[in-house]
């Protein structure tokens, strides 16, 4: 139903605007990743971080970007506790396109750039701010972006959206 729905961003236009903005990334094109596994298997030499995103809601349809390091086994029920709400599911693709403008297998945190200030509460791995070199999807999963950590982090809170960092650790 929301699938006509047209994000302010895409690929290319997000790769411009990154470059409007002095962004020192560099960007990798490869076949379609469609989860974890399928990065590792494909994955390069590629400095930095490499994550996953985990687009959930909970029991009032309250809407979370999770970010974490890609090899995180994810207990929905320690997170739910952790980021304080009550249950939580994966939201559907079509509140992925609707709020984010990405299909599943392409979520970033690059996607909040596409969604209202308020919609959605952004969470992050706190072991990522280790590396200063992140890898992302640039809103497709076509493709690999390096960005500086703090550029990229910067960008995200200046749109709006405060990074809740989390201790996966714990």
């Amino acid at each position: 139903m929301h699938m006509e729905h047209q994000p302010k961003y895409n690929p290319q236009t997000l790769v411009d605007h990154l470059k409007s903005l002095d962004f020192n990334f560099k960007l990798h094109t490869h076949p379609p990743l469609h989860s974890v596994e399928d990065a590792l298997l494909y994955k390069r030499d590629l400095e930095g971080t490499y994550v996953k995103n985990l687009f959930l809601q909970d029991r009032d349809e309250n809407l979370y970007l999770i970010t974490c390091l890609n090899q995180r086994e994810i207990d929905l029920q320690k997170l739910r506790t952790q980021i304080g709400c009550r249950r939580l599911s994966f939201a559907s693709a079509e509140k992925m396109w609707f709020h984010l403008g990405v299909k599943p297998g392409s979520v970033s945190p690059l996607a909040l750039l596409n969604t209202q200030v308020n919609a959605l509460k952004f969470f992050a791995d706190e072991a990522i701010k280790l590396d200063r070199i992140n890898n992302f999807h640039p809103l497709t999963n076509e493709m690999t972006i390096q960005v500086l950590h703090h550029e990229w982090t910067s960008l995200i809170e200046s749109h709006g959206f405060p990074i809740n960092w989390l201790n996966f650790d714990l």
